[in-house]
């Protein structure tokens, strides 16, 4: 009777923690701003979260000269996402980087359905945020735009 108990408790943390890691893996791939402006590639390192730029559109604009803010012609491949940690349906304990301010941010990022990542940065309070709706790139190809 204990072996028994025993092992559908095993059985039980297993199905759990199986689920979590899947779960937790919904966040990977590619991901195109709500502008349709940058494409973030998220993946997994050392059990962390990550998100690196794989595309930008290009503006053809005068920025005023900021040492801080980081230029375009370096922003292929940079972290704009890392080590967040998933629980309790959310990655968080990450930090979010915003390019064009130069400054990083405290966040969190939720799924609102398999395509659509709800990510939140804040800096102090959580309250105090700003949230963008990135959408799953299913294309092959980045665009040519």
């Amino acid at each position: 009777m204990n072996k028994l108990i025993l092992f559908i408790f095993c059985l039980i943390s297993f199905t759990k923690s199986f689920s979590e890691s899947n779960d937790a893996d919904m966040i990977l791939g590619d991901w195109i701003s709500p502008k349709k402006d940058v494409i973030v590639q998220c993946y997994k390192k050392n059990n962390m979260y990550y998100g690196k730029i794989v595309w930008f559109k290009k503006y053809y604009y005068d920025l005023k000269h900021d040492p801080n803010v980081v230029p375009e012609r370096r922003w292929m491949n940079i972290d704009v996402i890392a080590k967040f940690v998933y629980a309790n349906n959310e990655w968080s304990g990450g930090e979010i980087y915003a390019l064009r301010k130069g400054k990083t941010y405290e966040g969190f990022i939720q799924m609102k359905d398999k395509n659509t990542m709800v990510v939140t940065g804040f800096a102090y309070i959580r309250m105090l945020s700003e949230t963008l709706h990135f959408t799953r790139y299913l294309e092959k190809q980045l665009p040519r735009f």
